[in-house]
């Protein structure tokens, strides 16, 4: 069963009616952990964010319908981005675990591979669009930066989802800036979009030197100018 963040606490849990021999919280990287399971009943804690619930021998799952419905399901923003001008404070801000998703969260042998504050990673991102074009700079504070680091944006329009990457990083001391312009063409952006909006989000790759560790993503917004 895929999960899903809702900006829950730690303490926050959805029961589950389950006939399971036994039932395993999953990271993106595989790695599993054990769920407590009594009487049939196991509780998936959402502070947990786990990739995915696994019921190990079950013929069903059944989620407790009053708890499910109480659960608040993430909203798009809408993110008004004001004229561009020097100094002006970023329209988004990375720098929080709820932002985070740690491949290695799963595994105590691998914590130190985990997120440990916003000197680790985190960014401000600002926009512009002019002359047909949509400008995305970005600012990533990172205390280790290697090849494997990366920054990519993801549009979604009318027309479908692009994905583009950031190139030509600059590093400054513990932050590296990015400054990329791309046509709206390339991103499918239609002209009547700039105004009335289309949906942006962010994701910053960690890599500290021993392969993929995870992803900070900034949750989807729909942004207008």
């Amino acid at each position: 069963m895929a999960g899903w963040d809702a900006g829950l606490g730690a303490s926050a849990a959805i029961p589950f009616r389950t006939d399971a021999a036994r039932v395993e919280a999953c990271d993106l990287m595989g790695n599993r952990a054990p769920c407590a399971l009594k009487g049939g009943t196991v509780a998936w804690a959402l502070g947990t964010d786990p990739s995915a619930i696994r019921f190990v021998g079950a013929t069903f799952a059944e989620p407790d319908a009053a708890a499910l419905a109480a659960v608040p399901m993430p909203v798009r923003r809408m993110q008004a981005i004001p004229a561009d001008a020097p100094g002006r404070a970023p329209d988004f801000v990375l720098d929080n675990y709820r932002d985070m998703n740690d491949y290695y969260k799963a595994d105590p042998a691998q914590v130190a591979r985990c997120w440990k504050g916003a000197d680790d990673l985190s960014a401000k991102v600002w926009l512009a669009c002019a002359d047909g074009a949509l400008r995305v700079r970005v600012a990533v504070t990172d205390d280790v930066h290697v090849s494997g680091d990366a920054v990519e944006i993801e549009v979604q329009t009318t027309a479908g989802v692009v994905r583009k990457p950031l190139s030509a990083p600059v590093r400054e001391g513990t932050v590296t800036r990015y400054d990329c312009t791309f046509p709206l063409a390339d991103l499918k952006i239609a002209p009547p979009e700039v105004k009335k909006g289309f949906g942006f989000s962010i994701l910053l790759h960690e890599d500290d030197g021993q392969g993929p560790d995870g992803v900070m993503t900034l949750p989807p917004a729909t942004v207008h100018f």
